[in-house]
């Protein structure tokens, strides 16, 4: 167990590595270390990497070593920067990892352990930021964990943070943007995705820009999306698209300006609980029944708690949609509020293929008919109204405890500075109406136990304090994550 010193201004290759007698190069101290050394580089210095630096030794830690500002690694002449295979308990910690002409960090094997901390993972010119691929625990078929922490993942030419066959991956305040538009091309990658088995679990992550935000197709494990923000994709902020695996989204914030916000595909199972869901004016939906939290194709089921949903749409797009061949569908205590006169509350298809359907106690605002084509409700692509009579939304059973409040509870008329602090409802009475689910959870996003007198507040409430959130996790913003905004 020893620790060595890397100074690429001080350093000569021939000196012992020592502190007073650094090396200069990353090159020499690959060829140096073993099991649980540490190499420490001098802060505010490149080192350029003309070859992949591979990690097999288990518990080696490479991190930074004073100076003002973090070590960069220049990897543009390397096919990676870091390549760990088959060592467990390795950490990386507050480097800047730079344009690798494949993935920036790679990990594959038995790697159990592992933790990015305070990196930035940046300019892959042909792969993604960081990626787990065959990842497994004690060689056994468990699969392996590897934790990022702290880190910022950006314009990487395919994806940001990429899970294939075996791997978990737990992002704590992690940052994922811009991911495919190196070069100037237009952001067409995913900022976090899954693929085959093995899962990913985000808390208090950020993800900007991109195709899709967050886009998975594990078969399984249950993803966790947790406390984050997701915001600007060009397509679908968050999809899963298999017919195994899961994934939960809880107390976030999505913005949508496309087709969808949540979106569950090819037969995915989604639960969405106590997430504030923003429809800018771009989405655009016209009829298609794909709406801000969407479920499609034969067998997707959803179950949609406790969600606030502000529809901004100029394109008559739908604040909650099924698809008709869509599984089991439980649509419980959400609230929507219609901010453009061409927004609309829903669109259930006519008939389920499978399965059961479950919409009720969910609360509306408005229920009015500023296109005059039959009102702010869709059924199987025709406009109705609440109403209980004839061929309208509760005449067809739905909705049977539902209600449409009276006048707007949070005051919000445009989507400028929304954040999932902005929720702070004006008139609580009106909201008191939801439908007790303690089955299913007992908690608030403050942690509190959401019955109060009797009944539940319906939409999403307002999350306990980020920072203390955050210090629990061990989670520093010095990236400048800010998901207030």
């Amino acid at each position: 167990m020893t620790t060595y010193y890397v100074n690429d201004s001080t350093g000569n290759d021939t000196n012992d590595g020592s502190s007073t007698s650094p090396w200069k190069t990353l090159g020499k101290a690959e060829t140096s270390i073993s099991a649980s050394d540490t190499i420490k580089l001098s802060g505010s210095q490149t080192y350029s990497l003309s070859a992949t630096f591979d990690i097999t030794s288990n518990s080696v830690t490479i991190e930074q070593d004073g100076g003002s500002s973090r070590p960069t690694i220049d990897a543009s002449s390397a096919t990676r920067a870091f390549f760990i295979q088959g060592a467990t308990n390795v950490t990386l910690k507050n480097l800047i990892i730079d344009g690798a002409s494949a993935d920036n960090v790679l990990v594959t094997g038995n790697v159990d352990g592992c933790l990015i901390e305070g990196c930035d993972l940046i300019n892959s010119q042909n792969n993604d930021g960081f990626e787990c691929d065959s990842v497994s625990k004690g060689g056994s078929a468990t699969s392996g964990t590897v934790i990022l922490r702290n880190c910022l993942v950006k314009d990487n030419l395919v994806d940001g943070v990429s899970q294939y066959s075996g791997a978990v991956i737990k992002c704590y305040g992690v940052v994922s943007d811009g991911h495919g538009d190196v070069g100037g091309a237009p952001a067409n990658a995913d900022n976090f995705t899954t693929h085959e088995t093995g899962h990913i679990e985000m808390y208090y992550c950020k993800s900007i820009a991109g195709k899709d935000g967050l886009h998975f197709t594990n078969t399984a494990g249950t993803n966790i999306v947790d406390g984050c923000s997701i915001t600007g994709a060009s397509i679908d902020p968050i999809k899963h698209q298999s017919a195994s695996g899961s994934t939960t989204v809880r107390n976030s914030y999505i913005e949508c300006g496309a087709l969808t916000g949540i979106y569950a595909d090819n037969g995915a199972n989604i639960d969405a609980y106590n997430n504030e869901v923003v429809m800018l004016s771009t989405f655009a939906s016209g009829g298609i029944s794909q709406g801000a939290i969407h479920a499609d194709d034969t067998g997707s089921t959803m179950t949609v708690y406790n969600n606030t949903i502000l529809n901004f749409s100029a394109n008559q797009g739908e604040a909650i949609s099924t698809d008709s061949a869509a599984g089991n569908f439980d649509c419980r205590n959400n609230l929507t509020i219609l901010l453009h006169n061409s927004a609309k509350h829903t669109d259930a298809r006519i008939t389920f293929a499978s399965g059961t359907k479950e919409i009720d106690y969910n609360s509306y605002y408005p229920d009015n008919d500023p296109l005059v084509d039959g009102g702010r409700f869709r059924r199987g692509g025709t406009e109705m109204t609440f109403s209980t009579t004839g061929t309208n939304w509760q005449g067809f059973s739905w909705d049977a405890n539902g209600v449409v409040l009276t006048s707007d509870p949070i005051g919000i008329s445009s989507s400028s500075g929304l954040s999932r602090y902005s929720l702070i409802p004006i008139d609580f009475s009106e909201l008191l109406v939801g439908q007790n689910l303690s089955s299913t959870f007992t908690n608030d996003m403050r942690g509190n136990k959401r019955v109060a007198t009797g009944s539940w507040y319906v939409g999403c409430h307002l999350p306990k304090s980020m920072e203390e959130n955050m210090d629990a996790l061990g989670i520093s913003i010095y990236v400048g994550m800010n998901i207030r905004t």
